[in-house]
């Protein structure tokens, strides 16, 4: 009899192997996501700096207008302004690309923040922040969101980089 069976300390070494084999795969993945993660924490971390420098320098800075270019994760489409003197007299539904924005508004009216990103990865508040039209919102291109910062002397004018 020609018999060609793995010996049971074989089968035993193939399921400790594969087990073992699951267990690198699956810590290996939820190490390398908890990093994506962390990077893109802190990449919402640097977009806020930035943009609180930007407002402080400039709006000193009477009748000054400048370019900011400011680096923001891919995750975020779009970063919005709005203008607390204003935001309580927005007289049609706030919507950008066509996503509500009931929530941004309830936050604006109770003074807690005037920034925000598009999803809610961030929520700031500006107090120098002045808008024009009461809000705005700013698209996130190729990890870029260029707004153009108007300086008043005590706040400044916030728009979307236009090339008119």
């Amino acid at each position: 009899m020609n018999k060609k069976a793995l010996l049971p300390g074989q089968v035993l070494a193939f399921i400790i192997a594969g087990i073992i084999f699951v267990l690198v795969l699956g810590f290996g993945y939820k190490a390398i996501s908890d990093m994506l993660k962390g990077a893109s924490d802190i990449g919402v971390a640097e977009l806020k700096t930035d943009l609180e420098s930007a407002v402080e320098s400039t709006k000193r800075s009477f009748g000054s207008v400048r370019k900011i270019e400011l680096r923001s994760p891919k995750e975020i489409d779009e970063l919005c302004f709005f203008d607390y003197d204003k935001c309580g007299s927005l007289s049609t539904p706030v919507s950008f690309d066509g996503k509500p924005l009931d929530w941004a508004v309830r936050a604006c009216q109770a003074k807690s923040a005037n920034v925000f990103s598009i999803p809610r990865l961030l929520d700031l508040s500006l107090v120098d922040v002045k808008v024009d039209d009461g809000f705005v919102c700013v698209p996130n291109v190729g990890g870029i969101v260029t707004i153009k910062l108007v300086g008043r002397g005590d706040h400044v004018l916030v728009d979307e980089w236009s090339f008119e």
